[in-house]
């Protein structure tokens, strides 16, 4: 008999827990066991996996999408964590082999949300749901007409230690950045530095305690910038997710978590939460400038007022789709 079939012998969760400990690289694995028709077991490490139970049913997904129509409960684990999933059972383990607890997330998606609702494509539905997205994100938090942060963790005190705020991302969340240097420095007069999360972690960057580094991704899965992240607290920099998807990796290891409000994002080409990420910037960026003085209560006011009247500016644009396309 080998090494190998004597830790088959030993069960499913014995085998995977070793397999683990030898695989390199970030993966998502389900995985089923001849002997055990019954059961499926999940892994993960830096690859996102969502596991939701209803009945005598259990789901697995790398995202909450296909999931919400049956459940809206729903578990993450981290990684290096095993789930056994039974009907309608999951059980959580670490590389031990110990069983662990996972508080499940409610997510506030309805399965609507995923579907097409009679638009051509995705993108042309989530193009046209962008007013409501930046509505929702600036109601969550602007409240009687003045900005509450305090949720996420960024008040007067905390904000005047910071001497620099690095922004990172991909893709279109780095065009976020971009707008969000010119708005931040010129409301809050904070130093701002933008970086790609692909390069961040290759060039050695000059953080600290002093620094606040907001990462920014509409899943909250990026591989790099999940990566910068955790290099930025490794080195004890403060660190901000601004984040789509509830309990997801980086809004679980952020110090603080902005969410913003825009509901499932199926297209590839982002829409709506590009459009919600900037006006989390926007507010972010006016907060900051009423706590270091910069921005008086009158100006102030005038900005929140100006925010308010975006969703109904953009319904007003999409109405026009016809000339515009």
């Amino acid at each position: 008999m080998t090494i190998r079939d004597k830790k088959y012998k030993q069960g499913p969760l014995y085998s995977l827990t070793h397999a683990m400990q030898r695989i390199r690289g970030s993966y998502a694995l389900a995985v089923m066991f001849k002997e055990y028709p019954e059961l499926i077991y999940a892994a993960r490490k830096d690859s996102p996996l969502v596991i939701g139970v209803k009945n005598d049913a259990a789901f697995l997904a790398s995202d909450v999408t296909p999931i919400i129509r049956y459940t809206k409960q729903v578990y993450y684990i981290g990684d290096e964590q095993v789930a056994e999933l039974g009907k309608g059972t999951a059980k959580f383990y670490n590389l031990d082999q110990e069983e662990i607890k996972i508080e499940p997330k409610q997510v506030t998606w309805d399965a609507e949300a995923a579907e097409k609702n009679g638009y051509e494509h995705f993108m042309i539905k989530e193009i046209h749901e962008q007013p409501n997205a930046v509505k929702d994100t600036i109601n969550s938090v602007i409240k009687d007409g003045k900005i509450n942060l305090k949720e996420i963790g960024i008040d007067q005190e905390s904000s005047k230690k910071i001497h620099k705020i690095t922004i990172v991302g991909c893709g279109s969340a780095y065009h976020v950045g971009v707008a969000a240097q010119y708005v931040i420095e010129t409301l809050a007069r904070i130093p701002v530095r933008v970086e790609l999360a692909s390069e961040y972690r290759y060039r050695n960057p000059i953080v600290n305690e002093n620094d606040l580094v907001i990462v920014i991704s509409q899943s909250g899965e990026t591989a790099d910038s999940l990566a910068a992240l955790r290099l930025s607290k490794k080195r004890k920099a403060r660190t901000l997710g601004i984040v789509n998807v509830i309990g997801s990796s980086i809004a679980r290891e952020a110090d603080h978590v902005f969410y913003i409000v825009a509901g499932p994002e199926i297209a590839v080409a982002t829409t709506k939460a590009y459009s919600a990420q900037l006006i989390a910037i926007y507010i972010l960026a006016i907060q900051l400038g009423i706590y270091n003085g910069n921005i008086s209560q009158e100006n102030s006011e005038r900005l929140i007022t100006e925010l308010k009247t975006i969703p109904d500016k953009m319904k007003k644009v999409l109405e026009d789709k016809e000339r515009i396309q």
